[in-house]
């Protein structure tokens, strides 16, 4: 004991001179708020990076290794992009598609399905297909892009894309800046391309993204170039900046015409990622048409007489139905409008056309090329003037297309835009219908068409 004692004497000196500074004032007693506690969840926040953080790092990590993954995929194949994707392959096909990277062969999916994010599993599925749809073969560097991300699935995606089924989710986003669940199809530049999604047909030399919903309605948004969706009889053009709406069924099958462009949903167009498609796109602000309603547009009417059809003044000319045809390739055939060829034939349905029916055509207007040495005259406003210096020809020859619009903000030729220029040369090698669409400054668009024949010599 004697030892301890003079241990205790030291351990007392020592805290005793803790305190030498004596009682400290009340200005300097420390309160709560200058040593706050430190609880559970702020010690959470230190360690974990907020949601957002997370999502935006999952989705730049994701992308960059699609980018690396798919660099090898080829014409007609599918490419694993990043976790989750779903596979149903054709009878007898087995092949192995599981983790990012992998290729198939197209001719072997029945069906693709892409998981939609989900941070906390750290998964966003993404795959990229690349379809020929209706390309040439002598052109087989080029092809169609087709991404899917988030909660999509397309059903029999053949090399042709003809008769394909896109859905989307409309599940809510794990983070403020994710991309939707959508599928984004690029076409190559300056080649129009045409496949068929849902029951409608959708003709592009464009980068366009598309949601479908059953029961709602399939949504076509174009971020450059131009694209056409045709359904029911009914042709709208899709600009920049713009969007249509087809509504659905149940089955996903297109259940009416597509609606009246209307303004892109630019806050959503900006967060589709876009860096994974083999061109760049800048994504365009939507455009609004400016206050003021449009023209209303002439419609054509015909009437019955004792049950049969009676056509509008001077639709004399005739055409009959052959096995395959459309009412749409008829209408781009002659360069009418698919809904005045309708109408005027008394026909009211678009899908329902029979071999042999003989339809009523409107007068062809009379294109008379004027001089070289004297101007072309400007055209109105609403009568634009889309021509051509020779409207046959033989393979290998060419012809100027040359169109005069006044009060346009924009025009794109085959989905290009053509600012300043207002003539092209083209050489088909086959029959093919040319498409100008003008956006006037009041808003209105309108397509014009131009079809060149191609007379084949004989075998």
């Amino acid at each position: 004991m004697l030892r301890i004692r003079p241990l205790l004497l030291l351990g007392a000196l020592v805290l005793a001179s803790c305190n030498l500074g004596g009682t400290p004032s009340p200005e300097e007693t420390p309160t709560v708020e200058s040593a706050p506690e430190i609880t559970a969840e702020a010690v959470s926040l230190l360690v974990s990076p907020p949601p957002d953080a997370q999502c935006d790092q999952l989705i730049t990590t994701a992308l960059q290794q699609v980018g690396e993954a798919c660099a090898a995929l080829d014409r007609n194949q599918a490419c694993y992009g990043n976790q989750l994707v779903e596979a149903e392959f054709a009878s007898g096909a087995q092949p192995v598609f599981a983790q990012t990277g992998d290729l198939v062969e197209l001719s072997a999916v029945r069906r693709l399905r892409t998981a939609s994010l989900d941070t906390l599993a750290q998964q966003w599925g993404i795959a990229i297909i690349k379809a020929q749809a209706n390309l040439p073969n002598s052109l087989p560097g080029q092809n169609v892009t087709f991404l899917l991300f988030g909660d999509a699935q397309i059903d029999n995606p053949t090399p042709q894309m003809r008769a394909v089924t896109i859905s989307t989710g409309v599940g809510t986003l794990s983070c403020d800046n994710a991309p939707p669940s959508a599928v984004m199809i690029q076409s190559p530049e300056g080649t129009r391309v045409t496949v068929t999604i849902n029951g409608a047909e959708i003709t592009l030399a464009s980068t366009i993204y598309l949601t479908a919903n059953a029961g709602g309605s399939m949504t076509v948004a174009t971020l450059e170039g131009a694209a056409e969706v045709e359904a029911f009889g009914r042709i709208e053009t899709v600009v920049p900046g713009t969007q249509v709406r087809v509504p659905l069924d149940a089955a996903l099958e297109a259940s009416g015409p597509p609606s009246e462009p209307e303004p892109m949903d630019e806050t959503t167009a900006r967060a589709l990622p876009v860096s994974v498609l083999d061109r760049p796109v800048q994504i365009p602000p939507a455009f609004i048409p400016p206050t003021g309603s449009a023209p209303p547009r002439t419609t054509v009417t015909a009437s019955r007489a004792n049950g049969a059809c009676v056509p509008p003044a001077g639709w004399t000319q005739t055409y009959t139905v052959r096995a395959g045809d459309t009412l749409m390739r008829i209408a781009r055939q002659f360069s009418v409008d698919a809904r005045d060829l309708q109408q005027g034939n008394c026909i009211t349905n678009a899908d329902l056309i029979t071999a042999g029916q003989v339809l009523y055509l409107p007068p062809e207007p009379t294109e008379t090329p004027p001089p070289t040495d004297t101007p072309i005259p400007s055209a109105t406003p609403d009568t634009p003037d889309l021509r051509a210096d020779s409207r046959e020809l033989r393979p290998g020859e060419c012809t100027i297309l040359r169109w005069d619009i006044t009060d346009a903000s924009e025009v794109y030729f085959e989905g290009q835009q053509a600012e300043g220029i207002d003539t092209r040369e083209v050489c088909p090698t086959e029959t093919t219908t040319y498409t100008l669409v003008v956006v006037y400054e009041d808003g209105r668009q309108e397509p014009y068409r131009l079809t060149v024949i191609v007379n084949q010599p004989a075998a």
